[in-house]
């Protein structure tokens, strides 16, 4: 499968999470469960400021992704150090969040690295709906 381009990474991500949410619920699956953590992070990071980050609800979050991503045989070795980077990146903007109220950190880049890697989990782990296991 080949890579994707930036644009490509988010317009996807973007397809994704509105399926997701055009659900009637939102189940347990790992593609479910992966691509609500996904949104949620980027969502209070990127649209929220992170004015609403609180680091033991978010954790979860992290979790998932760790969880799913770093688990996967199909990422090169580069590939989970750059995600388990992005992963403790956010968590350390989020304890600076907690702490101090604001933090300094730049998230775009971790941000960005999770998406194509929830992108690339979900199009190697393919489902006819969000609904299938």
């Amino acid at each position: 499968m080949r890579p994707l381009s930036h644009a490509e990474y988010q317009a996807e991500f973007r397809r994704l999470s509105e399926a997701l949410w055009d659900q009637f619920t939102v189940g347990d699956t790992p593609f479910e469960e992966l691509v609500e953590a996904m949104s949620a992070v980027e969502n209070e990071l990127n649209r929220n400021g992170g004015a609403n980050w609180n680091h033991g609800d978010y954790s979860e979050y992290l979790a998932a992704l760790e969880r799913h991503l770093l688990s996967d045989a199909q990422f090169s070795p580069a590939q989970l150090t750059e995600i388990r980077w992005a992963i403790e990146e956010i968590a350390a903007c989020g304890r600076e969040l907690d702490e101090l109220g604001e933090s300094s950190r730049s998230v775009s880049r971790p941000i960005d690295c999770l998406i194509a890697r929830v992108v690339d989990w979900c199009r190697t782990h393919p489902q006819n709906s969000t609904n299938d296991a």
